[in-house]
């Protein structure tokens, strides 16, 4: 046997070593995920479970008290910083309130069309 012989044959074995190692290094992975990868728990009878949309709901049960835009806003203060506006200013100030005003009214949202009706107001009277 000639020394050349043994290394055409390592090197054809190195060549070609992935093709067996890699695909047997990727099985053994997959393998190892799916066995061990789930989660095991006792089955429950669909009659035994409850269905998400019916939990408890506890028997004190207070709804959030909202606070209304007049009760947290400083008309007087809005009234001194709109004075001091120049026009520009003003008017922009003035189409935004009035954008945001409509856009309350489709949404029926009453509360914000009594705020922005005031603010318009007061634009309106400091001239």
């Amino acid at each position: 046997m000639s020394p050349f012989s043994r290394t055409r044959k390592s090197q054809y074995f190195c060549k070609h070593s992935f093709t067996v190692t890699l695909p047997i290094f990727f099985l053994t992975v997959a393998v190892a995920y799916v066995t061990h990868g789930a989660e095991l728990r006792p089955y429950e009878l669909p009659s035994q479970k409850r269905a998400p949309y019916q939990q408890e709901s506890p028997q004190n049960y207070q709804a959030p008290v909202q606070r209304s835009l007049e009760q947290g806003f400083d008309y007087a203060l809005f009234a001194e910083r709109a004075g001091n506006l120049s026009p520009e200013e003003r008017n922009k100030l003035r189409e935004g309130l009035q954008q945001r005003l409509d856009h309350a009214i489709t949404m029926k949202n009453y509360v914000e069309v009594r705020h922005y009706a005031k603010l318009l107001e007061i634009i309106n009277r400091s001239k």
